[in-house]
């Protein structure tokens, strides 16, 4: 497996960033498009993080969602790129995942969490893909999304989104990709 994120060396960048030079972290709400969600932290924020009793172990990533319902489309997302900007092809922007057999993580907190993707269609747009919703417990528990979730195959994929779309606290641990090693990351961009 490759771990994307423990929080133990945080740079705001993924694995895929720190080994290729691409791939960063972001967090944005309906706010973007003028609604009213907030998120508490974004990635420069010196509250983004736990430790001690409050983290799965070291460092745990914290954030929590206020989400206006009265904004059409309303969401909050924490989320990574595994590749370079959508549109811009300097470097691989989408990576072929269909080898992963799992995209797992630890979590706790309270509402409901959605594993989202966004990949390039057949046509070079943006597309969103998302798994059923779980809902989160002050107890930590270790979530695990396969290929099978999604209503689509993992091909083309640039980002990897934990979504909301009601108040949400987030504690996010040990992110990783199952079935994919770090040396088969090369092998696996791909440019359109």
């Amino acid at each position: 497996f490759t771990v994307v994120e423990n929080f133990e060396n945080w740079k705001k960048q993924t694995f895929i960033g720190k080994s290729f030079g691409q791939g960063w972290w972001f967090i944005c709400t309906d706010s973007l498009q003028g609604g009213g969600s907030r998120a508490s932290a974004g990635v420069d924020s010196e509250n983004l993080f736990v430790s001690g009793d409050s983290a799965k172990s070291g460092k745990s990533l914290h954030v929590s969602f206020d989400i206006d319902e009265e904004t059409p489309g309303h969401y909050g997302v924490i989320g990574f790129t595994i590749g370079d900007d959508f549109d811009k092809a300097e470097m691989f922007a989408f990576y072929d995942l269909r080898k992963a057999t799992a995209i797992s993580f630890d979590a706790r907190g309270s509402g409901k969490i959605s594993l989202q993707i966004a990949k390039r269609s057949d046509k070079g747009e943006r597309e969103y893909h998302e798994s059923y919703f779980v809902t989160l417990t002050e107890k930590w528990e270790h979530f695990t999304f396969t290929a099978d979730d999604f209503d689509t195959e993992l091909i083309a994929v640039n980002a990897i989104n934990i979504l909301v779309i009601d108040d949400t606290e987030i504690y996010l641990d040990n992110i990783r990709f199952d079935g994919i090693s770090p040396s088969m990351w090369p092998s696996l961009g791909m440019r359109f």
